[in-house]
């Protein structure tokens, strides 16, 4: 019989870094079996200098556009690992970082890893600017993978639309500067003082420029290559003939070689869901908006 004995002299000590209801090694979870004595994964803040920011964001694209040389002795792999080395240190990488790494794959001719690098911004939840997209429907076009097209199609670009008549371009800028003055920096805790460089809140004021005309360019490009006759007279004979410039010539021209009679359009109105997977054929859902080439903007950013 034990009633005389005090188990809490055989237990461990509650001590500072443990939880509260600690007993003993046996009453941890399996989630945070590798962590030891309640260090469990917390929000981590790191506060840097605006400086160091610009320094390291501006070090890290450098070596990412290194990658892309063909005369150097890197492996065109280091781009995927720089961009992960920002992830680690608790970095956002920014647009320009994920379109270096695409434009170093494909100037190696590694197109897998190219798309890898799409995926990895996907995983990071970024939101792709006009650029971005441009720079993948690029990958897909050199891969000849109208699939790969038509999901970044239908997850990012259902919604873009051309110059209305007097809607002005380029559009003002949106972003607020994060600045604190001198009782908010005394008096506010560290949480709101501190400023994440997310890159979504960038999105807006990098698509200030209407840059749909060059996205449809793209997209029939990937669909030429492919063999998407059909859909190619989709994108570019009903809307891209309306503002023919010379790349939309070249791809006009190409049809008109490869089939002598351009039918009408035909245009499947259906766009999926982000993350529904395409088990059917894939028809792309492409709005046909009326534009004016007359208008001032047309002329001016081609």
């Amino acid at each position: 019989k034990m009633d005389h004995v005090m188990l809490s002299k055989y237990m461990p000590k509650r001590n500072k870094g443990t939880a509260p209801w600690f007993r003993g090694a046996d009453t941890y979870s399996v989630k945070y079996a590798e962590q030891g004595r309640y260090e469990y994964q917390r929000y981590l803040m790191i506060s840097r200098l605006p400086g160091q920011y610009k320094n390291d964001f501006t070090n890290f694209l450098r070596y990412i556009r290194g990658c892309g040389k063909k005369n150097s002795l890197t492996l065109p792999q280091e781009a995927i690992h720089w961009i992960q080395r920002m992830i680690v240190d608790n970095y956002n990488p920014q647009h320009c970082h994920y379109i270096a790494g695409m434009e170093a794959m494909m100037s190696r001719n590694e197109i897998d890893m190219a798309r890898d690098v799409w995926k990895m911004m996907e995983r990071q939840q970024t939101i792709p600017c006009d650029r971005t997209i441009a720079t993948y429907l690029e990958v897909c076009r050199r891969a000849k993978e109208p699939t790969w097209a038509y999901e970044c199609w239908n997850r990012y670009c259902t919604e873009k639309r051309f110059l209305e008549e007097g809607e002005m371009d380029p559009k003002p800028v949106s972003r607020v500067p994060f600045t604190l003055n001198r009782d908010e920096m005394l008096h506010l805790p560290k949480w709101k003082k501190f400023f994440d460089h997310d890159p979504n809140l960038d999105v807006t004021d990098l698509n200030r420029f209407n840059t749909t005309r060059q996205i449809y360019s793209k997209m029939a490009q990937v669909m030429l290559c492919s063999g998407e006759v059909e859909l190619f007279e989709a994108v570019s004979y009903t809307h891209l003939r309306a503002h023919e410039t010379p790349e939309h010539l070249v791809c006009r021209l190409l049809l008109e070689k490869k089939k002598n009679k351009i039918a009408s359009i035909i245009c499947h109105p259906l766009s999926y869901h982000p993350y529904t997977p395409l088990t059917t054929t894939p028809h792309v859902y492409i709005p046909i908006i009326p534009y004016s080439i007359t208008h001032p903007s047309y002329t001016n950013y081609i």
